[in-house]
């Protein structure tokens, strides 16, 4: 895929030189040589740049299964709305047991929460 851009600039510059050169030795109407070699600088330069717009092209067309799995997982269901009902959950429950805490503990000096129980509950493992 690298030398498609310089194989084809290649054999267009030689198209060029048969009918150019052909233009050049015309004895009625000749095309001056410095426009003829004008004209091939010309081809060169139009077809480098084609190959560089070609590999970018190339660079693109080489990203866009990445970019189709990046689509897929940015586009499979989340769970945001059951964590948002946990945490609310989970809040509501420490706020209540922090509150238990204090009644129970009026003279203690620290953070509520220090006070309460390590809990889990309702733990599921699998492998």
């Amino acid at each position: 895929n690298d030398y498609f851009a310089p194989t084809f600039t290649l054999l267009f510059t030689c198209a060029y030189i048969i009918v150019g050169g052909i233009s050049v030795l015309d004895e009625e109407n000749p095309l001056p040589l410095g426009i003829f070699l004008t004209n091939l600088n010309v081809c060169n330069a139009i077809g480098q740049a084609y190959g560089s717009i070609y590999k970018v092209l190339l660079t693109v067309q080489s990203s866009f299964s990445s970019l189709e799995r990046i689509v897929h997982l940015l586009n499979l269901p989340t769970d945001v709305v059951k964590q948002k009902h946990l945490s609310r959950r989970r809040n509501e429950l420490s706020g209540k047991l922090r509150t238990e805490a204090r009644a129970k503990n009026p003279d203690f000096k620290g953070i509520a929460i220090d006070l309460l129980p390590i809990r889990v509950e309702h733990v599921h493992f699998a492998y």
